[in-house]
């Protein structure tokens, strides 16, 4: 065995490895930078039902050959779309002028706004002001913007803002983008909701990352009040975590969509021969990803880790119990039948669905289900629920190898 892109031999640590996997029955898996290399292309955008790419450094109008350029006089919301791109961010530039990002999806949006003619130069402190000068080469027209705050991404929000002044027009602008759900239904009503959710959907259908852009302009005053909202959290000890979300929540409210992203995250070199292999095993693999549902089964598909033979149980967007309680009653009768007729189900739960599963006290329902599926994909995950769902099955099984070794025991005395 020989990696020829890293130049090394495999080498050995153990030799009782085998016995090892022998008695191995779940891998749990994430997605990004496990199933795939996270390293991110980006492939296409979304504005008003209209989709963009990239050709040779010139952004064109999908299928077609027509160019949009500064000369073409770009229409106000690809104009602030390009700028969220540019100015959306938390990346850094170092002393010898490379990109500095800990989200590569970050990263991704500044080297294709660079790719483009838009160029971000980096962040600089005003010795005598003490402003943090965000500085954006637009086509080759220096633009400045003073950083006025950062509201980093959480996976509760599932949102990232700045809060930026043009310095030629000094106007106020707050810019946000995140996942689409949780974009939308913070954006003001009147927006073209339905056609911005469709491309989305057919970015998902391809295997692709999607995330929304919003924005809204606020006056001097507005600012102050979100400012004093924010320095109130931070200084309230106590609750610190609590007001800061409410505080973000009423700055990150009253958007106006504008539009979606494309990016492609690609699979990691023989990751499907992996995972079927694993499969054929006997080992059930469950993948817990933040995907959203329609990019989650596209790459479970591409990655072999759903088969065409399998049959999908899905349960997903569910907020009622008896709603939930039923479809997990349904799902068991059919998996006992299905016994019989050696038939293989894949199941497909959502992070909403899981956190209502939870609370209801429905776990048990759940891993009765998921404990005869071949495999399980868990998509709309937080971080917090990727580490419940593997610590409480692995809960159970502890439960009843022990049950079983009690038996074992008993019957031999």
């Amino acid at each position: 065995m020989y990696d020829e892109a890293t130049n090394q031999p495999s080498l050995a640590n153990t030799s009782d490895l085998n016995e090892d996997l022998g008695q191995i029955e779940y891998l749990f898996s994430d997605k990004t930078g496990t199933l795939t290399e996270n390293i991110m292309e980006f492939k296409q955008f979304s504005i008003d039902g209209i989709k963009y790419e990239e050709k040779n450094g010139t952004i064109c109008i999908l299928n077609t050959n027509k160019q949009i350029n500064k000369e073409n006089q770009m229409n106000p919301k690809l104009t602030i779309f390009l700028e969220m791109l540019s100015l959306c961010h938390s990346v850094q530039k170092d002393e010898n002028g490379a990109y500095q990002a800990s989200s590569p999806d970050e990263f991704c949006f500044v080297n294709y706004c660079k790719k483009i003619g838009i160029v971000y130069e980096g962040d600089e402190r005003d010795q005598q002001s003490k402003r943090i000068i965000r500085r954006v080469k637009f086509f080759n027209k220096l633009k400045k913007y003073e950083l006025l705050d950062t509201l980093e991404f959480d996976s509760t929000r599932k949102r990232m803002s700045v809060i930026l002044r043009d310095l030629e027009t000094n106007k106020l602008f707050v810019y946000c983008k995140g996942a689409e759900t949780f974009i939308i239904k913070k954006c003001i009503q009147g927006g073209d909701f339905q056609t911005c959710m469709n491309d989305i959907d057919s970015f998902a259908e391809q295997g692709w990352r999607t995330l929304a852009f919003s924005y809204k302009s606020i006056t001097e005053q507005d600012y102050k009040t979100m400012k004093e909202k924010i320095i109130q959290a931070y200084n309230d000890i106590l609750n610190r975590t609590e007001k800061l979300r409410d505080a973000f929540e009423f700055i990150e409210s009253g958007l106006t969509l504008v539009g979606a992203t494309a990016i492609e995250d690609k699979l990691q070199e023989d990751v499907a021969i992996t995972l079927e292999t694993i499969r054929q095993a006997g080992i059930k693999i469950w993948v817990l990803t933040g995907d959203k549902k329609e990019t989650a089964i596209n790459i479970s598909y591409s990655c072999k880790h759903f088969s065409n033979e399998m049959q999908k149980l899905i349960i997903t967007d569910l907020k009622e119990k008896s709603h939930i309680e039923k479809l997990l009653n349904e799902f068991k009768n059919t998996l006992t039948i299905s016994n019989a007729n050696s038939n293989s189900y894949a199941l497909i739960i959502d992070g909403p669905t899981l956190y209502n599963v939870f609370a209801f006290d429905l776990e048990k329902d759940l891993r009765d289900v998921c404990m005869q599926c071949v495999a399980v994909l868990c998509c709309r995950m937080s971080p917090a629920q990727k580490a419940d769902v593997s610590n409480k099955l692995i809960f159970y099984l502890i439960i009843i190898i022990i049950f079983i070794f009690i038996i074992i025991i008993f019957v031999g005395s």
